[in-house]
């Protein structure tokens, strides 16, 4: 669970769950422009699964997509390590 009833500041969670879904999208190819639009007016999250397994044939959970952007995540913070570039903050 990102976030809780007792969770003081919610932004570090919310910046950390939009990181990991964008790295989903951009896993699956999808445009990030068009996504936000859907993922805010038109579809929620819990369409995402069920997209990805009528196009692929296999199941697919939150939680399975949300490992994959953490992955992704790693990758991306370790190359970055090692050509030197930081994070900000």
């Amino acid at each position: 669970m990102l976030l809780g009833p007792k969770t003081p500041d919610p932004a570090p969670y919310m910046v950390a769950y939009m990181n990991r879904l964008l790295a989903v999208f951009n896993c699956l190819e999808m445009c990030v422009l068009p996504t936000k639009y859907l993922l805010f007016y038109a579809m929620t999250l819990d369409d995402l699964p069920s997209l990805l397994s009528t196009v692929t044939g296999e199941e697919f959970s939150i939680e399975e997509l949300i490992k994959v952007g953490d992955r992704v995540r790693a990758v991306q913070r370790a190359f970055n390590a090692r050509l030197g570039i930081r994070e900000k903050g």
